[in-house]
């Protein structure tokens, strides 16, 4: 149980009698205090997450349950401690964990004894922890085949991508890793027992995996770089920004967009946006909000609420890039999100060879 929302709690103002009920409650019902409270002192728990807005700790907006990983699980340990494994990096193995309270380092430690593995806990909307882990089952075996990414999309206008050249610039600053979309390969019922199934036609990546990134191999300037991640995802619409100091600059495009307009995209790092989710989370996953920050990527993805995914590219620790993604043209979502990841972390070592390479003389 952590001390730290203790703390928090007296600090936004809760009595001590009012804390010493709800540990009460908490031990009793064998649950995390951050998760009792959602459950039995809303006041208290509206007064902890404004506290913890305040802490810099990352965050995630969308909640969906890694399945396998949560198979791993003991029965009910995932709802007592109020926390959802979220996703698992495919390179280095760390399991991301959506929580409601992020500073209890007794939930870190539990998880990664059943997991077998680093995690990184990112808080999360309880409400949003408390849906995920109602509307998920915990399977004592593989889940099986990941669910199809259903999209309303009209096939027939997806293009083959192409890059926007980057003008100048050919200093590779950090790159932001993208967040990888949710797994799923969802068969279509039929309501008719006399007509079979069926699935709607999903396009697929224009270059195997393998292929897509031995090219980075090859690669000698940033600008080739983000070539290569453009068509390494083709043909799904896709936008590169470059990470600044103060703002995410739209630096290239797929062919679907407009160059001019790529290059006009400014976005302060002040504002929240998904780009800054990916940033300090490391992907975001989910619909472009509605908001003025958001504008400028709407104007581009359209005015839907079709979820796109935010991965940021990082070279030597930081983040330099941000790519957006509408994963719908890469098949499923599962191979989708995993194929963004793989490319990102490859462009990613691209960049830091460069990197190296300059400050050599190379």
């Amino acid at each position: 149980m952590s001390v730290e929302v203790v703390r928090l709690l007296l600090r936004a103002g809760a009595s001590e009698t009012e804390v010493e009920e709800a540990l009460g409650r908490a031990v009793s019902s064998g649950q995390s205090l951050a998760r009792a409270l959602g459950d039995a002192e809303p006041e208290l728990q509206n007064r902890l997450e404004r506290e913890l807005l305040r802490v810099e700790v990352p965050s995630i907006e969308m909640v969906r349950p890694e399945l396998e990983q949560l198979a791993l699980l003991p029965p009910g340990l995932a709802d007592r401690l109020g926390a959802v494994p979220v996703r698992k990096d495919v390179r280095s193995g760390r399991v991301d964990i959506a929580a409601v309270d992020p500073l209890d380092a007794h939930l870190a430690s539990e998880l990664e004894f059943h997991l077998g593995a680093k995690v990184r806990v990112l808080r999360a909307d309880p409400e949003a922890v408390k849906a995920a882990l109602a509307g998920s089952t915990t399977p004592r075996v593989p889940s099986g085949p990941p669910l199809p990414l259903v999209r309303r999309a009209v096939m027939g206008d997806v293009r083959p991508a192409t890059p926007v050249p980057a003008d100048g610039d050919a200093s590779a600053t950090a790159l932001t890793q993208s967040e990888p979309p949710p797994s799923g390969d969802e068969p279509v019922l039929s309501l008719s027992r006399a007509r079979p199934a069926q699935t709607a036609a999903v396009p697929g990546p224009s270059l195997p995996l393998e292929l897509a990134r031995a090219t980075f191999e090859q690669t000698r300037t940033p600008d080739a770089v983000v070539t290569a991640l453009i068509e390494g995802l083709a043909p799904a619409r896709t936008l590169i920004l470059a990470v600044r100091s103060s703002s995410y600059v739209g630096r290239a495009g797929s062919a679907a967009f407009e160059r001019d307009a790529v290059r006009q995209i400014e976005i302060l790092n002040s504002s929240p946006s998904v780009l800054q989710t990916a940033t300090r989370a490391g992907f975001y996953l989910g619909a472009l909000p509605h908001t003025p920050a958001h504008a400028p990527l709407r104007s581009l993805f359209g005015e839907t609420d079709d979820e796109v995914y935010v991965a940021s590219v990082s070279a030597s620790g930081h983040a330099t890039l941000v790519i957006v993604c509408d994963p719908a043209a890469l098949g499923g979502s599962f191979d989708a999100t995993r194929r963004i990841d793989v490319l990102a972390g490859a462009a990613g070592q691209a960049l830091e060879r460069i990197l190296m390479s300059r400050k050599r003389g190379g």
